[in-house]
Order: C-alpha cells, then sequence, then structure tokens
C-alpha cells in the first residue's frame, strides 16, 4: 500500500514538473493574441454539505489563421474580471491552453 502513495506521488511531482516546463515553453515560443476573459464561480455541495466554490477563468481569442477559441487561461490572476482585455500565448497544436502575459488598458 505504500508504494501506491509513493508512485501516487511520484505522478503527481512528474505532472506538477511538467506543466511549469510547458508554462514556460509557452511563454517564451507561443503565439501572442489578444482575448477576452470570462469568469465562471461553479457551486458544488460536498458528502458534509459544505459549499464549495471553483472559479474557472476562460479567454476567447482569435488565432492567426481567423479562428475563434474559446480556451483555459493556464496562469490565472486575481486580477482578472469578465470582460477584461488580455494579451495571451498559445501553440497552434494546442490552443485551448493560453498562457496569460498582461491585461490590456
Amino acid at each position: 500500500m505504500i508504494y501506491f502513495f509513493i508512485c501516487f506521488g511520484i505522478l503527481i511531482v512528474i505532472g506538477f514538473i511538467y506543466t511549469i516546463i510547458y508554462q514556460d515553453k509557452l511563454k517564451k515560443n507561443g503565439i501572442e493574441a489578444e482575448g477576452v476573459v470570462r469568469i465562471e464561480v461553479v457551486d458544488s455541495i460536498s458528502a458534509d454539505e459544505f459549499i464549495n466554490k471553483t472559479t474557472y477563468h476562460y479567454v476567447t481569442y482569435k488565432t492567426q489563421t481567423g479562428e475563434e477559441i474559446k480556451a483555459t487561461i493556464a496562469n490565472p490572476k486575481k486580477e482578472l474580471n469578465t470582460g477584461d482585455k488580455i494579451k495571451l500565448k498559445y501553440f497552434p497544436n494546442n490552443p485551448k491552453y493560453a498562457y496569460f502575459v498582461e491585461k490590456i488598458k
């Protein structure tokens, strides 16, 4: 049983490291675009009847080819609000995963 927890922990660490590396590559080599933020807050009730609020950050933008994409923001910031315009970066092979660069004033 302890081996299961060790393996599970290792998989979590590998996933975390992969995400950090992917976001770093996206930040350096991604294609820049502008988009509009949409935030959703979803309420759910746990088994012990606590209300859990989960916040999801999305952005809608156009790719270089003109395709409109609704993507998840990989690194959302607390200062973002629905309707904010932002600069983002994405990879053409995975456009539904956007990296927040900065808020447009």
